[in-house]
């Protein structure tokens, strides 16, 4: 399959390009940076690191957020989860309330520098697997939820959960 950034978005701030990657979500989402190092929830991150590295321009890699649709009961509009740059003026060029990031992950400029690491080091691995042949089905967590939609349960075997309506 092929993924697409929802949203991305960049601000000059002293001279740098900051970029954040947005991704519009259907129901709540949430981001936990030790998933990332387990080798899940990697889709923005890798997203925002490849176009920080393919940019001419040096662009810095400010954040990544998810925005849902829907809210539940009691949360206030517009606020997003995710990991940002912890700089003031970063944070401030993103959302100067400070209302919509308070649910953030903050990370400094060497703990987004490490999950890059990660997020590759996870990338060639995976491709170097791939290349040995190695190809099996790996499904984290909530299997209804992750095998719904995969258009590749005849290759990995893993059956579709039965339609609930």
């Amino acid at each position: 399959t092929v993924g697409y950034i929802d949203r991305l978005d960049s601000a000059l701030i002293n001279g740098k390009r900051y970029i954040r990657v947005a991704d519009y979500k259907s129901s709540t989402h949430s981001f936990n940076s030790r998933e990332v190092e387990n080798g899940e929830k990697m889709q923005m991150l890798s997203y925002l690191f490849s176009y920080c590295d393919a940019a001419e321009d040096g662009a810095v890699p400010a954040g990544v957020l998810y925005r849902s649709f829907t809210l539940p009961d009691g949360e206030e509009y517009g606020s997003q989860t995710g990991l940002v740059l912890d700089e003031p003026y970063v944070r401030s060029a993103m959302d100067s309330t400070g209302v919509h990031i308070k649910k953030a992950e903050k990370a400094s400029a060497e703990r987004i520098e490490q999950l890059k690491e990660q997020v590759y080091c996870h990338i060639k691995e995976t491709a170097d697997l791939i290349s040995d042949g190695v190809m099996n089905a790996k499904v984290f967590k909530k299997k209804e939820q992750n095998c719904a939609f995969c258009p590749f349960g005849e290759i990995c075997r893993n059956e579709k959960p039965k339609k609930r309506f």
